[in-house]
């Protein structure tokens, strides 16, 4: 680390831009304007990330009164490494993808040390020259844990009603018309219906729709578990309060209420309700050319 301490005197920050993947991660550390060093770890915690702490712990020590910067792009790989260096007590930066500069040359040219100097140069213009840093809100590892119900509570169902298709459409094939007298579908009748397709089908034909009807009986018992689950969550005392106030709208129920909830998290994190709007897609603008504006 001798390049990064030479300059001890009038260095504040240090700063770490990290390009991170599934299984290993590219940290490159520089102190102000010096000249980035790069440094390869894993990503097991017990490991790499412990390493790449202990890295900035050392290099802090040598720097009395300097604070660390850590910044790298949000990905699948979740909040974890957030989680961890706040924890650390350095300030952590999550950046939005699709907001970082990126020229054509670096598009079809993309290394991992490109990467990682893209996230320095805007995490340092930042710090030095007051530019903005494009972050994204970081949710609380409660919430991000709250989510996962109800995130999976909308794939199953997602995933039920692909089945339904796949049944409907694998009995359409085949001329198997639902009578008149079964007017609701997927009720217990239309369901009896069904599997009486068992017998009417060929070997081939019926084995897809006895898979499919084992399929479709898991999710609907998984959505039956889940939608217990769920409301069980409803009811605690981080949402109760505001799912019941929810529920007041006119076709928002249980469901709707904390999807709401759990994706937008910390409402204060808006300023006003045009923010919000514009968050959720919901705040159109028109873009013309010529002297009048008629709002379309």
């Amino acid at each position: 680390m001798n390049n990064l301490t030479k300059k001890m005197e009038e260095c504040n920050y240090i700063f770490c831009a990290v390009d991170l993947h599934q299984n290993s991660m590219l940290a490159g550390i520089a102190v102000n304007k010096t000249d980035i060093e790069y440094h390869p770890f894993d990503t097991d915690e017990g490991s790499g990330i412990a390493d790449l702490v202990q890295t900035l712990y050392d290099i802090k020590k040598d720097l009395p009164g300097s604070q660390v910067w850590v910044a790298y792009e949000a990905s699948g790989c979740g909040f974890r490494l957030a989680d961890i260096v706040e924890d650390e007590g350095f300030r952590i930066s999550v950046l939005a993808p699709t907001h970082l500069p990126v020229s054509q040359k670096n598009r079809s040219n993309k290394t991992d040390k490109r990467d990682v100097r893209r996230i320095m140069d805007v995490l340092r213009g930042h710090v030095l020259a007051g530019n903005e840093l494009p972050e994204v809100w970081i949710p609380s590892p409660d919430l991000r844990d709250d989510r996962e119900i109800v995130r999976r509570r909308l794939e199953i169902k997602e995933q039920m009603a692909d089945v339904k298709n796949r049944i409907h459409g694998l009995l359409r094939r085949y001329g198997h018309k639902k009578p008149d007298s079964i007017r609701t579908n997927w009720s217990k009748g239309h369901i009896r219906w069904l599997y009486s397709r068992l017998d009417k089908l060929d070997a081939g034909a019926s084995k897809h729709l006895s898979s499919l009807l084992r399929e479709f009986e898991f999710y609907f018992e998984e959505s039956d578990l889940l939608e217990r689950e769920l409301l069980a969550l409803s009811q605690t005392d981080r949402y109760e309060a505001q799912v019941d106030a929810l529920n007041e709208i006119k076709g928002v129920a249980v469901l709707t209420a904390m999807v709401f909830l759990t994706e937008l998290g910390d409402m204060s994190r808006f300023d006003n309700r045009r923010r919000l709007a514009s968050y959720l897609g919901l705040s159109p603008k028109c873009f013309e050319s010529g002297e009048q504006d008629d709002r379309k």
